[in-house]
Parts: C-alpha cells; sequence; structure tokens
C-alpha cells in the first residue's frame, strides 16, 4: 500500500494549512488534519462531534457515547500537538454539532484536491496506512499502534511489523549472549 512521504506530508501541511482569519478553516482542510494526525477511518471522522473532543485534556473519542464497538474499533485517542490548535480555531468557528459541519460524504471533495495538486494514489486510507507505517518506523510498539489505530494487534503487526527498524535486533544478538565456552566448542578457530 501507498506510503506518504515526509516530503508529500508536508506539501499536504501546506496545502492545508488554515486560511487566515476571519476566514474560516474549511470543511476539507479540517478532514485531511484530522486524517493526518488521527490514522482514523473516513467514517468516523465524517460523524465526529464536539462532545467527542476533549480540547482541555486533549483527547479524541472516536466512538461516540451509545454506539456499540465493531470489528472497526473506535478508539480514544490523544490529540497530537498538531493537530489541537487546528481543532481549537474549529471549535470557535464551529456551525453544527459536528466536526466537519455534516456527515455527509466529502470523498469527492477529497479526490478533487488530490487530483488538482497531483498526488498520485492518493486515498483516505492512504493517510491511515501512513500514520501507522510512520508509527512503527519510529519504534512505537505494535500493542500501541493497534491502540492508536483500533486494530486487533494480529492486523497491526501484519501490516506495520516490517517496517519497525530493529524489530529483529534482539532476536537475533540473543545469540551473541551465549556463553564462550558454547561458542569455543562449536567454531574453536574463531575464538
Amino acid at each position: 500500500q501507498r506510503v506518504l512521504s515526509e516530503e508529500e506530508l508536508d506539501q499536504v501541511r501546506a496545502l492545508a494549512k488554515p486560511a487566515a482569519k476571519p476566514a474560516r478553516i474549511s470543511r476539507l482542510h479540517r478532514f485531511i488534519w484530522l486524517l493526518m494526525e488521527t490514522g482514523s477511518r473516513a467514517g468516523a471522522l465524517r460523524e465526529l462531534t464536539w462532545d467527542q473532543v476533549d480540547l482541555e485534556e486533549g483527547f479524541l473519542s472516536l466512538n461516540p457515547y451509545g454506539r456499540t464497538q465493531t470489528n472497526k474499533r473506535r478508539p480514544t485517542i490523544p490529540l497530537t500537538d498538531a493537530l489541537r490548535p487546528i481543532l481549537e480555531r474549529a471549535f470557535e468557528e464551529r456551525q453544527s454539532e459536528y466536526v466537519l459541519d455534516h456527515p455527509g460524504q466529502i470523498r469527492k471533495t477529497f479526490e478533487k484536491f488530490i487530483e488538482k495538486h497531483k498526488l498520485e494514489d492518493v486515498t483516505a486510507h492512504t493517510f491511515r496506512h501512513t500514520f501507522g507505517t510512520r508509527l512503527a518506523q519510529n519504534g512505537v510498539s505494535m500493542v500501541e499502534i493497534a491502540a492508536l489505530m483500533g486494530d486487533q494487534l494480529v492486523t497491526v503487526e501484519k501490516n506495520y511489523l516490517h517496517y519497525r527498524p530493529e524489530y529483529l535486533r534482539g532476536a537475533i544478538n540473543m545469540l551473541a549472549a551465549r556463553p564462550k565456552s558454547v561458542l569455543e566448542a562449536a567454531i574453536p578457530s574463531l575464538v
């Protein structure tokens, strides 16, 4: 699956930079920031309401009160330092109970943005996969990635473990921890 490079993410951040006040942050730009900074599924973000956003404590509860968790779990996750000011301003500018103004589709608007800026093979899911990949590349544990993404551990391991730069290093170095006498007996000319 496609993973956005750091340069591409910087490009998207620049393109989705909120307009200067008094203009409002567009629905599309709020959506893109949420995709980049939460790794959440598009449906959860479209349905996100302000009562699920705790700006004081810095958390998003992606599963609304009363909604039964499904196999595609919606976790509670901390806000990133980059997302928090976007949401604080969006909260000041809110026009409804929904973070994205309403729960309707945004796919066509998103696709036009992607096409206009020549971001090839990028979908909303690309941001989710990029989020998980970048966490793994930065040494975040599979358990923590699963918790942040609302995925089963086995799914996260299947999709992201190979991106973890040192994930087999400890296992292979266990060989070096063997007593010297074992090594001497096995390969006397090397010791």
